[in-house]
């Protein structure tokens, strides 16, 4: 029964170990000051599309793509490495976090 116990307990700590391996930052990652200004642009595009009342919402989920697909290639991004850094930044809530209030900051900006 200790050889099991033994076992058991090297097997967790691999375990253990092996998550608190630090992420690779992949190549395709946005920077996260581009990123706040990318997320502030996307906001108020879907603020812009929501309240375009007097239109369908496939009409809307056009505009919505549409101004998307502006966005990215003002800043020379695709959707793919978008969606990778959020994912990517998702993982650490201190960089979440940063860039959410760095968006918010912008968002703010843009109403005074």
């Amino acid at each position: 029964m200790n050889r099991f116990r033994q076992g058991f307990l090297i097997t967790i700590l691999f375990l253990i170990a092996s998550c608190a391996k630090p992420k690779e930052r992949p190549e395709d990652i946005i920077p996260m000051s581009k990123l706040v200004e990318i997320m502030s642009e996307l906001h108020i595009a879907q603020s812009i599309t929501v309240d375009i009342r007097d239109s369908s919402a496939e009409y809307r989920a056009w505009l919505r793509k549409t101004y998307e697909v502006e966005i990215f290639d003002k800043y020379n991004i695709s959707p793919i490495s978008y969606q990778n850094s959020i994912d990517y930044y998702s993982d650490d809530p201190d960089s979440l976090l940063e860039i959410s209030k760095g968006v918010i900051k912008k968002l703010e900006e843009y109403v005074d």
